[in-house]
């Protein structure tokens, strides 16, 4: 990683992403919260905290472990949040994962889709520049 001639950003992007550095996940979060301008600085800290969990999240929902389905006291229910136990990011999912009504999210949706863009582009060009992409 030393002679790749990565910038900070995709570093952190790396080392969080493919080796679970949490400084590095921390630090990266915070960059991406620097590129959200919006006065709402919690608001910008839930898009960015969801913006890295979908980069960095496989396929398996995590709301229900990959069953599809949601075990209650009372009730077992389909999972809302996937398709056979895979994930789909989803308006609805993101709005959940936020704790944000769906209008609300649906304010921000366009700054979130940016914000996500933006960090795959990072992505890219860090591997790019390891000659893995």
């Amino acid at each position: 990683l030393s002679y790749a001639n990565l910038d900070k950003v995709e570093l952190n992007l790396l080392m969080s992403k493919y080796l679970e550095d949490e400084v590095a996940r921390y630090d990266l979060i915070k960059y991406a919260e620097s590129c959200i301008e919006m006065e709402d600085k919690k608001l910008a800290k839930k898009i960015s905290h969801t913006a890295v969990i979908e980069l960095f999240t496989d396929t398996t929902c995590f709301f229900c472990n990959g069953t599809g389905q949601l075990v209650f006291q009372d009730s077992v229910d389909k999972c809302l949040h996937c398709h056979n136990g895979i994930f789909v990011w989803s308006d609805f999912s993101r709005s959940a994962i936020m704790g944000l009504k769906k209008g609300v999210y649906m304010k921000i949706k366009k700054d979130y889709k940016e914000l996500i863009k933006h960090l795959i582009e990072v992505e890219q060009s860090a591997l790019e520049k390891l000659g893995d992409s």
